[in-house]
């Protein structure tokens, strides 16, 4: 095939800390003839398959653009060189800019209308061994629905674990050169589902809920396939229902097509710059 009748690929990878633990691939496609995009597949690498497994499929499938649901940059702390003089009189840029945008959340009044676990995690402060610049910008434009919808906030380091980012450095030394790599949130990609319309804020879990019941992976499933025209087989249809891994993986695919539409929240520069692979889809 031709450059100019390449298809256009994006792929979602749910993948765990343990060699022995099996990964979701999900692989979103476009072909040039077509306007509209389908779900290719969903694999699953079973157990002590899984480096050969994933490599390969890489390769076999032409993916060029992959997203993960784990932090693909450090915290300050981790690229920092300096003699350390504390977290509150750090002079990296990346720190003070964090800690100011903190400060301002924590200014009398301005947590008055935020939920109390926002509450609470800004009086915490930004911790630069744990978090990156990024997480200020997610607490400042997503702390309450994160909270109201999922019973949590966000970390960039909260439930990843050094095993898992040990793995995928490893796994990275074998990919293709051209791949790319991109960082999101299930959690914020289905922010913006219900922002853009695509979802109702009932097809998304009530906070007492910490798994997403089958019905309502369905319902998501259905919503996207109908709203952003996006043809799904029933087999990875069944397969999301069953596994709320295989659907992170087919939502962490939906965030990579949208970079690739060129579909992405603009992130300030006074965070970006240090995650410059972090997307949030836009589907308004």
């Amino acid at each position: 095939m031709s450059a100019s009748l390449k298809s256009l690929k994006a792929a979602g990878l749910v993948l765990s800390g343990g060699r022995k633990n099996s990964f979701f691939l999900s692989i979103l496609e476009c072909y040039p003839d077509s306007k509209r995009w389908f779900l290719r597949s969903i694999l699953q690498a079973k157990e002590g398959s899984g480096d050969e497994a994933l490599i390969g499929w890489i390769e076999e499938f032409g993916i060029e653009n992959l997203t993960v649901d784990f932090p693909l940059s450090r915290p300050p702390c981790g690229h920092c060189d300096l003699a350390c003089p504390g977290m509150n009189v750090c002079p990296q840029e990346e720190v003070i800019l964090a800690q100011e945008r903190v400060g301002l959340l924590l200014q009398e009044g301005a947590l008055s209308t935020r939920s109390k676990a926002f509450r609470r995690k800004m009086k915490k402060g930004f911790l630069p061994y744990w978090n990156r610049s990024l997480d200020t910008w997610v607490w400042e434009n997503y702390g309450d629905p994160l909270f109201r919808h999922f019973n949590g906030v966000f970390g960039s380091f909260d439930h990843s674990s050094f095993m898992l980012l040990s793995y995928f450095d490893y796994l990275r030394r074998h990919f293709p050169k051209n791949l790319s790599c991109l960082e999101t949130s299930p959690r914020l990609c289905l922010i913006e589902l219900l922002r853009g319309k695509i979802i109702s804020s009932r097809q998304l879990c009530p906070p007492k809920e910490m798994e997403m019941e089958a019905q309502m992976r369905v319902g998501i499933a259905a919503a996207v396939e109908e709203k952003l025209d996006i043809f799904i087989y029933d087999r990875d249809l069944d397969l999301m229902t069953k596994n709320p891994r295989a659907f992170n993986s087919f939502i962490l695919a939906l965030a990579g097509q949208r970079a690739v539409l060129g579909k992405t929240r603009e992130i300030p520069n006074w965070c970006g710059i240090h995650s410059p692979n972090f997307v949030v889809p836009l589907f308004s």
